[in-house]
């Protein structure tokens, strides 16, 4: 008999001890889970944060890019027109001699249906702008033969190859 109450004693012992560390534990879980949630959100918040200065800084600087073409895009077409006959076929030789006379690095001619018909950096000749969607096509419609300046960015995927 008193063997068996020992043994008794011995797992409510046990089994209030087991409650209590799994009590504990799943407070734990909770608290950590919680901790780690907050910690995350506030990654996010200063990543959104870092991102909306980047974003403010790189405006700025798209902005004063955006006035430098205009000045100098005009006076590349008019040097362009008077060193060739064709507009769309100066060798990447001239290009070049343009780019450095107005400090820009590379310089692309592209024709009616969207494609890069001359530039002096050789792996976009041929390169098909138009092919990044109907805006990209209906902005160089637009802008053919109008004597506009238009500052457009694009990107391409290196997953896909496609132009944004």
């Amino acid at each position: 008999m008193r063997r068996q109450l020992s043994i008794l004693l011995f797992l409510a012992i046990l089994l209030a001890s087991l409650g209590t560390a799994l009590v504990v534990a799943l407070s734990m879980h909770r608290e950590l889970v919680a901790s780690s949630d907050a910690h995350v959100s506030r990654l996010h918040d200063q990543l959104r944060d870092r991102f909306h200065a980047f974003d403010l800084l790189l405006a700025e600087q798209e902005q004063g890019l955006n006035r430098r073409l205009e000045g100098i895009l005009p006076r590349v077409a008019e040097e362009l027109e008077a060193m060739v006959d064709d507009p769309l076929g100066p060798t990447p030789e001239q290009l070049d001699l343009l780019s450095e006379r107005h400090g820009v690095s590379y310089l692309y001619l592209i024709d009616r249906a969207g494609r890069v018909a001359a530039t002096n950096f050789a792996p976009d000749l041929g390169l098909e702008l138009a092919a990044a969607g109907e805006g990209m096509r209906q902005m160089f419609e637009r802008l053919y033969g109008s004597g506009q300046v238009n500052a457009d960015r694009f990107n391409a995927s290196i997953h896909t190859g496609r132009l944004y």
